[in-house]
């Protein structure tokens, strides 16, 4: 963060540093409820504020963090335990890793789970199930050309399926 003692925060409404200091002080005492950013927010619902004379953009529970407690060491995430993205109540805010951010997501059931794609579930998926058995049973039967031209795949496709590259039993 810059020295500046200005920050734009959303449309240009400015705010000094020392005001945000005094409120976020505060924070130092347990407060239950989530402080909810009022600013300029991104597509994830994270607080947008621009610091200082070249208007470098930051996160405003970053911010947050960094005004109560100090800098915010390199490649530390700053995470939410109320899991509200746009919170600035540094008493709802902790560090940790990309690996702690997720496991805290997932374990509170707010991050995605992401869809077997695998196998014939990928949309782009031109084999089957039993296209593969087909093709791991005639291997040394049928060349590899032959069974690719059958399936509308590329030699190379089939010579993965062969040796198990692609396509695995899980």
């Amino acid at each position: 963060m810059t020295d500046n003692s200005m920050i734009e925060q959303g449309k240009g409404m400015m705010v000094r540093l020392e005001e945000l200091q005094v409120v976020l002080s505060g924070a130092r005492k347990k407060e239950a409820a989530c402080w909810e950013w009022i600013g300029a927010k991104d597509r994830d619902g994270y607080g947008r504020i621009n610091v200082g004379p070249d208007k470098r953009s930051y996160q405003a529970h970053r911010l947050a963090w960094e005004l109560t407690y100090g800098p915010i060491p390199e490649g530390v995430f700053v995470c939410h335990h109320c899991d509200s993205p746009g919170c600035v109540n540094p008493n709802h805010l902790f560090l940790g890793s990309n690996s702690d951010n997720i496991q805290d997501a997932l374990k509170k059931g707010r991050k995605w789970k992401f869809p077997d794609r695998s196998g014939e579930n990928h949309p782009r998926a031109k084999l089957t199930w039993d296209n593969v058995q087909y093709i791991r049973e005639n291997q040394g039967v049928i060349t590899q050309r032959e069974m690719a031209q059958t399936f509308g795949v590329s030699i190379s496709t089939i010579a993965m399926v062969v040796t198990n590259r692609n396509w695995r039993v899980k």
